[in-house]
Order: C-alpha cells, then structure tokens, then sequence
C-alpha cells in the first residue's frame, strides 16, 4: 500500500467545548499529557461553542500551553469545521470534553495514515461499527453479535464519533454537514461519504479512553427530541447518500410501516421526526446532487467491505449475521 507522503506527520489534539468547566478540569488534563508523551509533534486546542461561563478562563489560567478557539457561531460538531479550515496538521483528533484519554493515546491512531495513503479516519478503542440496515435505514452498529471479539482486533469500521482524520481529506469533503444540525448522524454521514469517495476507515484498537457519552447534548435535549433528531437526520442520510436502488426502495417501502407502527406502540417521535424532516427534504435532495459526483464506490460495496470480518466471524462460528 502506499505510503503517506509525509514521513513524519503532525497531529492536533481538538477538544470540542460548551459551558462545562467541570468536564474540563476532569478531563483536559489527561489530553494534554497524552499530546506530551506522543512521539509525533502534537499541539492541543479547546475549541469553545460560545460558552458563557467561565470554561475560557479556566483554560487560559491553568493550560497556558494549550490553544483557546472561540467559534464564530455554537454550530455544535460543525463548529470543527471552522478550526480545521484553519489549523495546519496533517491529522486531526476530533474529540469531546467528556473523553479521558490514556497516556498512548495518540500514537497508535497515527500508524495508519503512515502505512495508507488512502485512509481518511481512523476511529479509538470500543468504536468498531458496521453497516446494518435496521427497517430500512443504513445504520452504524455498534453492539452487534460478536462485537466483543472484533473489538479486539485492527480492521475497517463503518464511522466514527470519535476519530483521527486527514485534514485534507476532511476538508475536500467540506466536513460535517450542517443539515443534520443540531446533531446526530453527521459523523456517520462524514465518514461514509468518505468510503463512498474510495477512501477507509480503519479501527484502532491499541488507543483507549474513557467516553461518558452525550453529557453536553444531553443536557439541552430530552430523549423524545434526541430521538426524533435521529430519525429525522436518519432519513436525510438516506436520501443524500443512498445510490443502491433496492437499499434505496428498502427504505421507501419500510417509511410509511414505522410511522404507522409508531402510533400503535406510542412512539410518536417517529413522526416528530419525519414532520421536521420534510421542510428540509429539499436541502437534502441538493446534497445528494451536489455529493453523488464524488462517489466512486457503490453503496453494496461499502456494506461488504466494512462487514467481511462480521461476516467471517459469523461463519467461522456457524451462526448467521442478524
């Protein structure tokens, strides 16, 4: 496989922040220790959502030697897209405020940009997903039959919510993409996008931390509304990025059953979701214009490729895939 053509690449450690003094005084220190005992040059960067208490502050007084950047605008995820535009380093380690990393944290994610040139993101420890399609929508699985063991192992993953990237890359993909604001599925869109552009997704198991998960987000919205976002960002991710028609035909045919399915078992977040997807179904349609030029993998192809190791496991255990 091709090298890099950098032999020694650089990376930034970016840790995505909103009013939450207390995760920063848990976590940044284990960040910045991980960025000092990394043998590539490694620079840290808060990268602050507007906060209004005192985060910066804090930051400034006790992390001298980390960098502050104050977004333009709470774009929450999005808001990465800003720094990355302007920052220099070949990799980017995109993470949340709520993350302790150890100590080797960033070597390993390193590794295989230097052995590929064509690998795009490359995800930490327990982040392993695959492609599963779910009632018709593509879906980035993580709990799957047989996760415990391909956890353990290097190899392709489907997306990540927490990642190292080429910069270059991330940038010709234009980033996440602000039309599943406020959040949930862009980092799934980001990263397939980038398989469908003929690059990979590689796992790594050998970087660890330790993730709460949501604290940030979590706080804002209640599960009824987080899960009518996901549902609606769900349908945007397949009407932007889906090009299989039967996986697309899947999905058409599978819609109108959960709405009505939804109603019988009270779980009408589906349709607070399907309700707020239509006005912006428009946008989507002029993403999936606007990105359909770049793919040059099918989406079959893409399932296949991340699912092999699923696939052999499930054989190698005599069982099927569900």
């Amino acid at each position: 496989m091709p090298p890099m053509p950098s032999p020694t690449p650089t990376c930034r450690l970016v840790v995505l922040q909103y009013n939450r003094r207390d995760l920063l005084e848990r976590f940044l220190p284990s960040v910045v220790k991980a960025a000092n005992l990394s043998s590539y040059h490694c620079e840290v960067t808060v990268l602050d959502n507007q906060s209004s208490d005192d985060s910066v502050d804090y930051v400034r007084k006790n992390f001298p030697q980390v960098e502050i950047y104050i977004a333009s605008e709470n774009k929450v995820l999005c808001s990465f897209n800003e720094y990355v535009e302007r920052c220099s380093e070949d990799v980017v380690i995109l993470l949340n405020n709520d993350m302790e990393l150890a100590p080797s944290f960033v070597d390993p994610l390193m590794e295989p940009f230097l052995k590929d040139e064509d690998v795009f993101f490359v995800a930490t420890n327990e982040d392993r997903s695959i492609a599963k399609i779910h009632y018709g929508l593509l879906t980035a699985d993580m709990y799957y039959q047989g996760h415990e063991a391909l956890n353990q192992k290097e190899g392709f993953t489907l997306s990540a919510g927490v990642a190292a990237f080429n910069r270059k890359k991330f940038l010709e993909l234009g980033g996440y993409d602000e039309i599943f604001l406020p959040g949930r599925y862009e980092d799934v869109d980001l990263c397939y996008r980038g398989w469908k552009r003929g690059w990979k997704g590689i796992y790594q198991p050998l970087s660890k931390k330790m993730h709460l998960g949501g604290a940030s987000f979590e706080k804002v919205f209640a599960h009824n509304a987080t899960q009518a976002l996901v549902f609606r960002n769900a349908i945007f991710f397949m009407v932007k990025n889906i090009t299989d028609r039967h996986i697309f035909a899947r999905f058409l045919f599978w819609l109108p059953v959960r709405l009505v399915g939804s109603i019988f078992v009270g779980k009408l977040f589906f349709w607070q979701g399907f309700l707020q997807a239509i006005p912006k179904l428009p946008g989507a349609l002029k993403r999936r214009r606007e990105v359909k030029g770049t793919f040059v993998q099918s989406d079959q192809w893409v399932i296949d490729t991340v699912n092999d190791a699923w696939y052999s496991l499930c054989r190698s255990e005599r069982t099927r895939p569900r």
